[in-house]
């Protein structure tokens, strides 16, 4: 089977990381990765490493664009069409049916909450890949609700995101005490740890409030491991907010090590697709903490005992944080097995690129 996966440009997050970590379960499948923005993007190499062919195709002339694009898929001949773009991914799918090829695939990967003009012209392209025999697919039940609801389509079927299982497993004590000295972190510190990139949606400034309002305490210490827009302002706010101690700003960096020994998993975003990092967290059994949210909230209803959620108040948050707090000092923040092999029967990369195989074979 030849696939190839449409995105924007290619960056270490979302459909490219699931992508690349479960390169290896696509047996028998020739691999191709279309980027369709001006840059390619920085993850390249690590999708070539992986196995994939990875194509570039930007033009400033839009007309120029998908007639390059029309030409590549015509000429490759490819038995899927898997387009994980939100913007223009009727164009291009539509792209495809014209250069021949049967198997389309949209993969919506947020809840979107459109309106106005652009919700009429989203309702009008969800309908029109029905009518070209797309088979658009939900990463969550909350973003199937949202594309029922909103856009009035129905999903062909909901397959939840996944992460690489085989880095975030079960964290037992003896493998976080390790971690834990390899780090420098002292048993006696309270462990919170955040991953994303900075922006409004990620909210990281409701969990500094919200620590701004703990008792002055030694024991306890903030990870912020990701980058981005808001990352100035949330360092001036903990400054502001006299947290420096408590806090360290990572930057980019590979989070596996500071997750894994961390003692609470924080979220507070204000929506979600369904994010990999929360995933994770879980796998690893360790407590976690969400907020309500659309993308997050749904996480309630498979019962992981380790996995906590407050409302979009940074009170509210406080007390959850009190709670996981009390229970470490008390001895009983510990990872949860059981958890860990909930996720991975759920959430597990094979199970994933199992069901997107069917998809595209049904």
């Amino acid at each position: 089977m030849k696939i190839v996966h449409i995105l924007n440009t290619l960056l270490p997050s979302g459909a490219e990381v699931m992508l690349e970590t479960s390169a290896k379960e696509w047996i028998g499948c020739e691999k191709w990765i279309l980027a369709t923005d001006p840059e390619e993007g920085s993850y390249a190499a690590e999708l070539k490493k992986a196995g994939y062919h990875i194509k570039h195709i930007y033009h400033k002339n839009i007309v120029r664009q998908y007639r390059a694009v029309y030409r590549f898929l015509k000429e490759q001949k490819f038995d899927v069409v898997h387009c994980h773009r939100e913007s223009q991914s009727a164009y291009y799918l539509i792209l495809a049916t014209m250069a021949g090829v049967k198997r389309k695939v949209h993969t919506v990967h947020n809840v979107f909450k459109f309106t106005g003009l652009l919700r009429v012209r989203r309702i009008f392209t969800r309908w029109l890949l029905r009518r070209n025999g797309v088979r658009q697919v939900a990463i969550c039940k909350d973003v199937e609700e949202n594309e029922r609801k909103r856009f009035h389509n129905p999903c062909y079927r909901t397959i939840y995101n996944w992460c690489n299982s085989s880095v975030y497993h079960y964290v037992d004590e003896n493998e976080k005490k390790q971690l834990r000295s390899e780090l420098r972190i002292e048993p006696k510190v309270f462990c919170i740890v955040s991953v994303g990139n900075c922006s409004c949606i990620k909210n990281h400034t409701l969990l500094l409030q919200a620590l701004a309002k703990q008792e002055v305490s030694e024991n306890y210490h903030y990870y912020h491991i990701g980058a981005g827009e808001t990352e100035e302002e949330e360092k001036r706010l903990c400054r502001e907010l006299d947290l420096e101690a408590h806090v360290t700003f990572m930057g980019r960096c590979n989070p596996e090590r500071y997750v894994k020994a961390a003692d609470l998993y924080v979220m507070p975003s204000l929506h979600e697709g369904f994010s990999i990092a929360a995933l994770e967290a879980i796998h690893t059994g360790m407590h976690t903490l969400f907020t309500k949210v659309p993308g997050l909230g749904m996480l309630q209803d498979f019962g992981f005992p380790n996995t906590h959620f407050c409302e979009l108040d940074a009170d509210k948050l406080k007390e959850k944080i009190d709670e996981c707090h009390k229970m470490f000092l008390q001895g009983d923040c510990i990872n949860s097995e059981e958890q860990s092999k909930t996720a991975l029967e759920l959430f597990g990369m094979q199970t994933g690129v199992r069901q997107y195989l069917d998809v595209y074979g049904e």
